[in-house]
């Protein structure tokens, strides 16, 4: 398999399949595997889907180490272990509580983008509303229909908050 085919897999399943099994699939001994995903995920700017395989990739790294040397690991070494994995897990959960602070934050940013495209798009059917009516209707003061339109959009927004 040619090295960008591999990069390429490397990354699509880290977080989705096990190093083993990307080791499987690639021909890489899964030492490699998680070298090269790890190299891979550190020089690219990730997406928050990415960033979060990312996690789910090292937590699967670490727990795989874990396991194979608790099997051969001494009694008094047993401590040092989970001293060892409970570390890296916090430094991961970290990250992840991170990651879900940011998903939040971009969600209200893009709450407040589409209030504001929703405004601006009332506001110009509104006042192309109003012109037409004008046009059709000259009677019409459109100052007085403006303040109408106005005072239902309020009510109407009071009543979308109490919902």
């Amino acid at each position: 398999m040619r090295e960008s085919a591999i990069d390429s897999l490397l990354v699509q399943y880290a977080g989705i399949k096990t190093p083993n099994d990307i080791a499987d699939m690639t021909g890489l001994a899964p030492e490699d595997v998680v070298r090269r995903t790890q190299e891979i995920l550190d020089r690219v700017v990730l997406t928050n889907a990415q960033r979060r395989a990312k996690l789910i990739f090292q937590l699967d790294e670490i727990t795989a180490e874990m396991s194979s040397r608790y099997k051969t690991a001494k009694d008094e070494d047993l401590a040092r272990l989970g001293n060892t994995a409970a570390g890296a897990i916090g430094r991961i959960l970290g990250e992840l509580r991170a990651l879900e602070k940011d998903a939040r934050e971009n969600e209200l940013e893009q709450e407040q983008a589409m209030g504001r495209i929703l405004a601006s798009m009332v506001d110009k059917a509104m006042q192309r509303a109003i012109g037409e009516l004008k046009a059709r209707h000259p009677e019409i003061e459109t100052d007085n229909l403006g303040k109408i339109v106005e005072s239902h959009l309020v009510e109407i927004a009071l009543e979308m908050d109490s919902e």
